[in-house]
C-alpha cells in the first residue's frame, strides 16, 4: 500500500487535491475524520508531501542523571497522527466488494 499511495502524490492532480486544498478541508470538514475519505487522504498527503510527520515530536534528555522523555507540545496538532486502522476502514467500507469491505484483507 506504501507504493501505491506514495505513486499516487507523485501525480501533481493528486497533489493539488489532497495536499494543497487538503488543509482547508480539514479545517472545514464536519464529520468525524475516520469516517472521511477526504480527511483520511489529505492528512495522506499532508504526511507524504510536507514532511511534517516525520518531526521528532518527543526528545530524550538527561535530568539529574535520568533519562526522561520531553514531549514538544508545539508540534503536535489535531491532524498530527494518521492511523492506519482509520484511513484502511474508510477504504474498506467504500467498495463494491463485499470480501474487501472489512479490514481483514
Amino acid at each position: 500500500m506504501n507504493s501505491v499511495l506514495q505513486m499516487l502524490f507523485s501525480l501533481e492532480d493528486f497533489q493539488e487535491r489532497y495536499y494543497k486544498q487538503g488543509d482547508l478541508h480539514l479545517e472545514a470538514c464536519e464529520r468525524y475524520p475516520a469516517d472521511c475519505f477526504q480527511c483520511q487522504f489529505s492528512k495522506i498527503g499532508c504526511g507524504l508531501c510536507s514532511g511534517e510527520y516525520s518531526i521528532k515530536k518527543e526528545e530524550k534528555v538527561l535530568e539529574n542523571g535520568q533519562e526522561k522523555i520531553e514531549v514538544n507540545l508545539s508540534l503536535i496538532t489535531r491532524f498530527s497522527h494518521i492511523f492506519p486502522y482509520n484511513f484502511l476502514s474508510v477504504l474498506s467500507r467504500r467498495s463494491p466488494n463485499p470480501q474487501f469491505q472489512n479490514i481483514g484483507q
